[in-house]
């Protein structure tokens, strides 16, 4: 053979001998061709988040996985796709290649915040570069924007403010709130202390804007409240707004029921100091207030008088004794009164008093929990 035809076989003996290293089956070769034969890849499990609720700052999102098996010795990578269907036609992200992580398990953190408001599926798949695993489950998670709501700002009765009557007005602005808000009300706290434990509780509606709430009775007399408001949807509380305080102004000027007759209650002698003491006092002195077989109207009228027979010989005897004003007001309790001896006692002096098919008994019985009904004092020991 010529050095010519030798040089012209040279090239075709180097292509050939490319060809066959493209073709390499060695394991580990990064030019190994096509499945290697025998080896099996498991696919991942989805760990996080699955079937979650993920808000919308807390992102991007990051995917968990339980790593595959395999019986090949090729390392594994995977690949991850991001879609808002269930067939990933609308494929919002994916990553492949991602390296296998420690400790049997593999995590990928999105580039970007994904649109709140929308469901996403996930899944992965393992691949050694020659073989691939199935793609796992596909699983499914929400992003959302949580609501959260505000504290309301108090608006009136101004800060320190005496209010024109006792059963005032209160308003205030309304709570903002991000994120779908379900329907929004407030619960209202009103209190003698700035702790709260003893409370009138209330639960108000939202109005546009500004809301307000009218007391439904009579707060007591001279006295300084404590108020508060919160908000709240079907699923989630705001936080209390600040606590804002006010006084009510002293009680109006109720002219007296009438008597209906009958001596003095402080002509009892001694003075009675004690409330089953004016009781047996009163009783003594009017005993034909007491009659059974009386009408209607006129057992009424009896009982108006003994009642105030009983504050006027409580007030004579020096204890602070008033009318109450039933549910507050307008209209005077028949039955009962009130001692303030500190705080506010309701006491039930008519027993059964409108069954008027037997004598009138009176009693000295303290009535607990009424404390939104008004005090109304006698004017003075006749």
């Amino acid at each position: 053979m010529t050095n010519r035809a030798l040089y012209a076989l040279l090239p075709l003996a180097l292509l050939t001998a490319g060809c066959s290293a493209s073709k390499s089956s060695t394991p580990l070769s990064p030019t190994v061709a096509g499945p290697l034969p025998g080896v099996n890849i498991s696919a991942p499990k989805p760990l996080e988040p699955v079937s979650a609720q993920v808000p919308v700052d807390k992102q991007p999102v990051t995917l968990l996985i339980e790593n595959a098996s395999s019986n090949g010795p090729r390392p594994l990578s995977y690949d991850f796709e991001v879609a808002t269907d269930l067939t990933f036609a609308n494929k919002v992200f994916t990553r492949s290649s991602v390296d296998a992580g420690p400790d049997g398990r593999t995590q990928l953190r999105l580039s970007d915040a994904l649109a709140t408001g929308y469901a996403y599926y996930w899944r992965a798949r393992a691949e050694d570069g020659a073989n691939v695993s199935p793609y796992s489950d596909v699983v499914r998670f929400n992003v959302y924007s949580p609501v959260v709501i505000a504290a309301p700002a108090l608006t009136s009765p101004a800060y320190g403010a005496t209010t024109s009557n006792l059963h005032p007005q209160l308003a205030w602005s309304n709570a903002q709130r991000t994120g779908p808000a379900g329907r929004v009300a407030y619960v209202v706290e009103v209190s003698e202390t700035n702790s709260f434990a003893n409370k009138l509780e209330w639960g108000v509606d939202e109005l546009p804007g500004t809301t307000t709430f009218n007391l439904p009775g009579d707060l007591p007399a001279t006295r300084l409240f404590f108020w508060h408001v919160r908000a709240y949807d079907p699923t989630n509380s705001g936080p209390w707004s600040n606590t804002n305080i006010f006084s009510t102004p002293a009680a109006p000027v109720v002219a007296p029921p009438p008597s209906g007759g009958g001596g003095s209650g402080a002509a009892c002698n001694p003075k009675p100091t004690t409330g089953p003491a004016i009781i047996a006092c009163v009783e003594s002195k009017y005993p034909d207030k007491l009659v059974a077989g009386v009408s209607d109207s006129q057992r009424v009228a009896n009982m108006e008088f003994l009642r105030n027979k009983v504050i006027e010989t409580g007030i004579c005897s020096g204890m602070d004794m008033g009318w109450n004003l039933k549910r507050g007001g307008p209209s005077i309790s028949v039955d009962a009164l009130v001692w303030r001896h500190g705080f506010d006692d309701i006491i039930d002096i008519g027993f059964a008093y409108d069954d008027t098919s037997r004598p009138l008994t009176l009693q000295w019985i303290s009535v607990t929990g009424a404390f939104y009904q008004a005090y109304t004092p006698r004017p003075t020991c006749p």
